[in-house]
């Protein structure tokens, strides 16, 4: 066998024994996890009256499983943000009237008090992504340490 064939051998078995860890690692995990939900589950049909949680498969050594009546799930609705587009062509609009570059915090501010509103955990940061994806499309461009501008409009402090 010559060298480069070895080499390469060598390199694909030792990838295939990486492979196996990590699919061994990931069923010791499954396992691990497994075995904390049947322990939650035995714990929960303890306390609920001897009535066990119903699992998705039961082995020939569970026993069978009458079905728990179970309340409703909430519904959750939440409302969507504003359109990217209808927000970058909203400050577009706000940069051609102002002489200086704004600032995400005065740009969210003059959002909301025109009523649209941007929601997430962090809604400023949530107007940064919508502006960096919209933004080239309407010519807006974050300038570092600056704020926000259009492009090609001089603000006078634009070197």
């Amino acid at each position: 066998m010559s060298e480069d064939a070895r080499i390469k051998l060598n390199s694909l078995l030792k990838q295939a024994y990486d492979q196996r860890a990590r699919a061994q690692a990931n069923l010791n995990t499954i396992n691990k996890f497994i075995a904390e939900m049947e322990a939650a589950a035995k714990t929960l049909a303890e306390l609920d009256e001897g009535v066990p949680l119903n699992p998705v498969e039961n082995s020939e050594d569970t026993p069978k499983i009458r079905k728990r009546s179970r309340p409703a799930a909430l519904a959750f609705t939440s409302k969507k943000n504003p359109d990217k587009r209808d927000v970058a062509a909203q400050v577009a609009a706000m940069l051609m009237d102002s002489d200086k570059p704004l600032s995400r915090r005065e740009i969210y501010e003059n959002l909301k008090a025109a009523g649209i509103e941007i929601r997430g955990k962090d809604p400023e940061m949530v107007l940064s992504t919508m502006l960096w994806r919209a933004g080239e499309e309407f010519s807006i461009e974050n300038k570092k340490g600056m704020g926000y501008i259009l492009k090609g409009k001089h603000y006078g402090i634009l070197g």
